[in-house]
């Protein structure tokens, strides 16, 4: 028997993402693009929570930072995630953190030579980034629908339950996580706040630059404290409006004649090694040569004499990238000083009183 209905029945289909970002209809096609079976994918999202080991790690300012580490499995995903939907999105050069091809010393050289260079911290920048402004973020500025933007912020959030209730944060130690983070904070907040500082200021009066929770802002033009203050508290509102807060104990106004640094390093008139940082490394590099590695581990805090010059060697070989000509020398001492040591050269060698008081004062 012939069908009497011939109507055609369709349904519209969304706009494509942003960025050229895979189009996804629903769960099915996120978990092909993905790489799993669709019960997978869900059997992630529901148990999520187990599928995380929490641990927290002293920070180097004081305090502690809590680490959620996927397991494999979910890590894997992750990564595939990032892959596919977070690293072709495109960052402006105000931002150099988590992106593919830019480091720390991207952000130096932007505020070179400045009058006043401002320097906010960012308080608690992962757990601070709640599901719901990352599920807004996949689907008001990437493009998905509201079902998929659920679904895509529930494999990269955690439910983590703090002292005073529970909340389902961006975990610290995710492959995805400094990705989604970047740009949550650079839609809600990086780019209307450089609209800003084009529409009421004049053009280069102000520089901003944000390094995952290091936000500067600088000007080549000499501006009054209150001037300074009001665009502190222009940036911490807006910090504060999209849930973020603003650390008030390492706020920094740095003006000329006094120390000037970005990531810690020097910007006074050129990108350079901190001259306290300098003499230090200087120190200790000189005084394993003469006296022995195993002289100086203590007091640079150090498990051992092997644990300091891998110490060594990765600062040395860092430094180098701002300041080639002063580094090079010392990167020549420290290899002496290693093949020395080796050869057991410093078995004899004995630290007196009046010696270690002197290296003490010289670092």
């Amino acid at each position: 028997m012939p069908f009497r209905n011939t109507s055609v029945e369709g349904f519209f289909l969304p706009k494509a993402p942003a960025f050229g970002l895979p189009p996804i209809l629903n769960d099915f096609d996120l978990s092909c693009a993905l790489g799993i079976k669709a019960k997978t994918m869900w059997w992630l999202i529901v148990d999520r929570g187990k599928l995380y080991k929490v641990f927290t790690i002293p920070k180097f300012s004081g305090g502690k930072r809590l680490i959620h580490a996927p397991d494999m499995r979910l890590k894997r995903i992750q990564k595939v995630l990032y892959a596919r939907f977070l690293k072709p999105i495109p960052f402006g050069t105000h931002v150099a953190a988590y992106v593919p091809g830019r480091g720390v010393l991207e952000t130096p050289p932007d505020h070179v030579k400045k009058k006043l260079i401002l320097h906010l911290d960012i308080k608690d920048f992962f757990t601070s980034t709640r599901q719901g402004p990352v599920k807004d973020m996949f689907r008001d500025y990437l493009g998905y629908s509201s079902d998929v933007a659920s679904l895509l912020s529930s494999l990269v959030t955690v439910p983590h339950t703090f002292s005073w209730g529970s909340r389902y944060i961006v975990p610290q130690g995710s492959p995805a996580s400094g990705a989604v983070c970047n740009a949550v904070v650079d839609w809600k907040i990086d780019q209307p706040l450089l609209k800003t500082l084009r529409d009421e200021f004049s053009e280069g009066e102000w520089t901003y630059s944000r390094y995952s929770d290091n936000v500067y802002l600088s000007t080549p033009h000499d501006i009054s404290r209150e001037d300074a203050d009001a665009m502190e508290r222009l940036v911490r509102k807006r910090y504060k409006k999209a849930g973020y807060r603003i650390n008030a104990k390492k706020t920094r106004f740095q003006r000329p004649g006094k120390p000037q640094r970005v990531l810690g390093i020097s910007t006074a008139e050129h990108p350079n090694i901190p001259s306290d940082v300098y003499r230090r490394l200087r120190a200790i590099v000189t005084n394993c040569l003469t006296l022995g590695p195993d002289s100086q581990f203590a007091r640079a805090k150090c498990r051992d004499a092997e644990h300091l010059l891998t110490v060594l060697e990765g600062k040395l070989r860092y430094w180098a990238q701002v300041s080639p000509e002063k580094i090079a020398p010392l990167q020549e001492k420290l290899h002496e000083a290693v093949v020395a040591w080796a050869a057991g050269v410093y078995a004899d060698v004995e630290v007196s009183p009046v010696e270690a008081a002197v290296q003490e004062a010289s670092q």
